[in-house]
């Protein structure tokens, strides 16, 4: 294509989408700016571009009405995420953190802090949760009821005895979400079984 023809190209979309008269871009070419004359050979001069994308032009570009509602859908849509605890080595800090960040959505690239847009996740195996060190006899979990001498613990053995390790990763779990409105949400998509 000469430099003649796509000029000739450029001219005639310029004046199709300017308001001014398409007698002054014909005749002076050089008015034409650098980003009409790149991107116009791009486009067919035949064709009528808007400057939105109304419905009436939707099948011209082979877009529908609800395109950009069924992807915001598919990318918001929760997937099912199965977690074997005591599978592998992996102690269970490491472990509530992954699960922490999926609950969260921060693995998807629509992560915003103030939607709850994670998914689900089914712990299973928790009777075989691995701790390092002396953290399952030392540990303790501390409730109070904010009466004067109310204190309670429970070391992370008893606390295994009584509710099982569901409960112990719960706790860490919820320990690592952010501290708001979204986190009973969040955790109530966290399903686990010993």
């Amino acid at each position: 294509m000469s430099y003649e023809s796509t000029a000739t190209t450029a001219t005639s979309l310029l004046a199709a989408t300017t308001r001014g008269s398409s007698r002054d871009c014909e005749s002076d070419p050089a008015r034409l700016t650098p980003w009409t004359y790149h991107f116009a050979p791009l486009r067919r001069a035949s064709q009528d571009v808007p400057s939105r994308w109304p419905s009436q032009h939707a099948s011209l570009y082979g877009q529908g009405d609800h395109t950009d509602d069924r992807q915001t859908r598919l990318a918001y849509s929760r997937a099912w995420h199965h977690v074997d605890v005591g599978a592998g080595q992996r102690p269970l800090g490491r472990v509530a953190t992954q699960i922490a960040i999926t609950l969260m959505g921060k693995h998807k690239p629509i992560f915003d802090p103030s939607t709850d847009c994670g998914d689900y996740v089914v712990a299973v195996g928790c009777h075989d949760l691995h701790t390092t060190g002396k953290k399952r006899f030392q540990k303790k979990y501390y409730t109070h009821t904010t009466r004067p001498g109310s204190l309670k613990d429970l070391t992370m053995d008893k606390l295994m005895e009584k509710w099982g390790g569901a409960e112990i990763l719960r706790r860490a779990v919820r320990g690592m979400l952010p501290k708001n409105r979204l986190r009973d949400k969040r955790m109530a998509r966290l399903k686990g079984s010993s």
